[in-house]
């Protein structure tokens, strides 16, 4: 069976087996052979394979196809012979030798050769096969097909219906990484002039604080003036209410926004407005109009912006929830440093607490002679006495006491924290003999192994 080594010079080459029929190299993944090399067309080059030769068709590339550095249209191939499709070489071989290297590897890019030995390997597939560049499926000359805003180059129904679906999944993809919320709305509206002719485009969500939408990114196309507010509050709203996408032929001689300023003004014609809804609650819409023609929007296109309004409701709410779980993350982290356990749960459960009038107690400690001590040590052995200090302060008096404690600002002669305290006044009490104690405790240690003569 004839093969294609793919970078024959390379010390891992990919090997190709070439099937009876035809054969065809390129970017698109209904190509037999895949390559996703930019110098490639989509559809680059054929192999037609019968029981007497083989032969190599260029499919009016753009970068042309090669063989033996001469260029080609039509040439049936000969053992040994150098293919070059746009910048990537082939070698073509009826059969393969014993020392030509075949490696599998996995997703990692690790060598599968030793660990394969005993499997019986059908086929491989990666997951770069099913990656799409969008480009590649629009026609950015073309104004959109005949009753639709959409940029797609097919004009078949059904091509037209795979290339849908397909520039959605990447848009999923595209938009599944988390991200600043800003730098993501923006992406989803690039997406949608990249894929669509639409003059302007807004995202407006919802305000947890007013319930009102709010309007978060705006993109118009070159030409366009700009307008802090040119969408129609009376679409927006409308959309937001009841759930559902909406597609407006004509907004300026439609009876239901005659009374609607916004669309007389910036005489809207052509619009679609579609919710932002993840789940079953609507966080936002996604507006686009057309200013110079009606009718310019079609049923396609309007079920087309749904369904990248879904993928980009769902990658809103990701991020959101994305950065809560950071944010709970940071504050658990603060919580559980300098408040006891008691404390920090009802914070997080209660969150904000009220404000309770009752008597507090505020016990003022220091490290007595500091100035003293400290002068007669290293600046290692200062830092590890404080270390030892507020350890013992927070683990054996603070929490189990359940008190709060707040560090004044350092003082020349005075080294000083400051203690809220709740508890009993008998609890209160057994903390101050504890913490003299102990206080007591660490400063006879420092004074013995730090302080004391050394002989």
């Amino acid at each position: 069976m004839p093969y294609l080594i793919q970078n024959p010079e390379a010390s891992d080459p990919e090997i190709h087996e070439l099937r009876f029929g035809l054969n065809t190299i390129g970017r698109e993944i209904n190509n037999s052979i895949i390559v996703l090399h930019k110098s490639l067309s989509r559809h680059h080059a054929q192999l037609v394979l019968t029981d007497e030769r083989v032969l190599l068709k260029d499919l009016n590339s753009l970068n042309h196809t090669f063989v033996n550095e001469i260029q080609i249209e039509q040439c049936e191939l000969k053992e040994g012979d150098s293919i070059r499709c746009g910048s990537v070489v082939f070698k073509f071989v009826q059969t393969l030798n014993n020392d030509t290297p075949v490696e599998f590897q996995d997703d990692e890019g690790s060598d599968l050769s030793d660990e394969g030995s005993d499997l019986s390997i059908v086929r491989r597939f990666s997951p770069n096969e099913t990656r799409v560049v969008i480009q590649d499926l629009l026609d950015e000359r073309h104004s959109g097909h005949q009753g639709s805003a959409l940029r797609l180059r097919q004009k078949d129904t059904d091509q037209r219906a795979v290339d849908k679906l397909k520039i959605l999944l990447e848009v999923s993809k595209q938009l599944s990484s988390p991200e600043e919320p800003d730098r993501l709305l923006v992406k989803i509206l690039d997406l949608l002039f990249e894929i669509m002719n639409v003059d302007r485009a807004v995202i407006l969500l919802v305000q947890e604080e007013t319930g009102e939408l709010e309007q978060k990114a705006v993109k118009f196309r070159p030409g366009i003036s700009s307008n802090e507010q040119f969408y129609s509050t009376t679409i927006t709203n409308l959309v937001y209410q009841n759930g559902d996408a909406v597609l407006i032929a004509d907004a300026a001689s439609d009876r239901r926004f005659h009374e609607a300023n916004s669309i007389l003004v910036q005489e809207i014609h052509a619009s679609m407005c579609v919710p932002l809804k993840p789940r079953e609650e609507v966080i936002g819409v996604l507006y686009a109009d057309n200013l110079s023609r009606a009718n310019v929007y079609s049923q396609e296109d309007l079920e087309f912006i749904t369904g990248l309004g879904n993928q980009a409701a769902i990658a809103i709410e990701n991020t959101h929830l994305y950065n809560k779980i950071q944010t709970e993350a940071v504050m658990r982290t603060k919580l559980e440093r300098f408040f006891p356990q008691a404390v920090s749960r009802k914070l997080k459960e209660e969150g904000n607490l009220e404000i309770v009038d009752t008597e507090v107690t505020a016990l003022f400690a220091d490290i007595s002679r500091f100035t003293q001590l400290s002068s007669m040590m290293e600046p290692r052995q200062v830092i590890e006495m404080l270390n030892d200090y507020f350890r013992v302060m927070v683990e054996e008096i603070v929490f189990p006491y359940e008190m709060m404690m707040l560090a004044e600002p350092f003082k020349p002669r005075l080294l000083c924290s400051r203690l809220f305290a709740t508890s009993t006044s008998s609890g209160l009490r057994s903390a101050i003999y504890k913490f003299k104690f102990t206080s007591d405790s660490t400063r006879e240690w420092w004074q013995q192994e730090i302080l004391a003569p050394k002989s």
